[in-house]
């Protein structure tokens, strides 16, 4: 009997005393916050003018703010100059970067590598609605370069970081 007592009690007690595997739960917060898409809008073209084209060749520069200039040697005439000019529309206090591919100008004759200028948006890169993006840069225009037109591309990407 006092054996039966004992696997009783055995029994009893290991089954209070075990664990039947149990739960626990936790939750987790889920947020989002929409922000307006970035953009960036072509407002102006970089344009260098009509330049004239001499034995010596040399630059022609158009600062970020349209203002040309170029070597001693080397004379532009007509055409309004003007740096390129882009809007730039990105949530405030959101960073955003901003990259460029540029080519240089190809045409009737040999194509004239540019050296491309960027002034930054006045409040850095910090984001807000129509921020300007200036671009200007220097053309490298070759000895007695060929007369004709000319043209080539920059491509600006800004994507928020």
């Amino acid at each position: 009997m006092k054996k039966i007592t004992f696997i009783l009690f055995a029994l009893i007690a290991g089954s209070a005393f075990a664990q039947t595997g149990g739960t626990d739960n936790a939750t987790a917060d889920v947020d989002a916050d929409i922000v307006s898409v970035i953009s960036i809008t072509k407002d102006v073209d970089l344009n260098f003018g009509k330049v004239i084209s001499d034995a010596t060749g040399g630059t022609v520069i158009i600062g970020t703010n349209s203002a040309r200039s170029g070597t001693a040697d080397y004379v532009t005439v007509g055409a309004s100059p003007s740096a390129a000019s882009f809007t730039i529309g990105a949530e405030t206090g959101y960073t955003y970067s901003i990259s460029y591919i540029g080519s240089a100008l190809s045409g009737t004759g040999t194509d004239m590598p540019i050296a491309y200028d960027l002034s930054l948006p006045a409040t850095g890169n910090s984001g807000g609605v129509d921020t300007e993006l200036l671009i200007g840069g220097t053309l490298s225009v070759g000895t007695t370069q060929t007369v004709g037109a000319y043209s080539g591309t920059v491509a600006v990407t800004v994507s928020y970081e």
